[in-house]
């Protein structure tokens, strides 16, 4: 990935975290599941999308990675 890449996913991803309703409730969630879930964050759905996009992260660094080596 060019420097420039990275620049724009590294905003992008800071912009989530500090920006959205969802950024706040992924550190809400890791930190300590009961009392997020006691201000009314769905704990189970964050962390089955956080598990998604973590998978689905992965996946794509695994169609990736070959083609950069350019070996299967």
């Amino acid at each position: 990935m060019s420097p420039f890449g990275f620049v724009v996913v590294a905003v992008l991803l800071h912009y989530v975290l500090t920006g959205t309703r969802t950024g706040n409730r992924i550190p809400a969630v890791g930190g300590n599941a009961k009392p997020a879930a006691a201000r009314g964050v769905k704990v189970a759905r964050v962390k089955v999308g956080l598990f998604l996009l973590s998978a689905a992260v992965s996946g794509f660094a695994g169609v990736i990675s070959p083609m950069r080596w350019r070996r299967a």
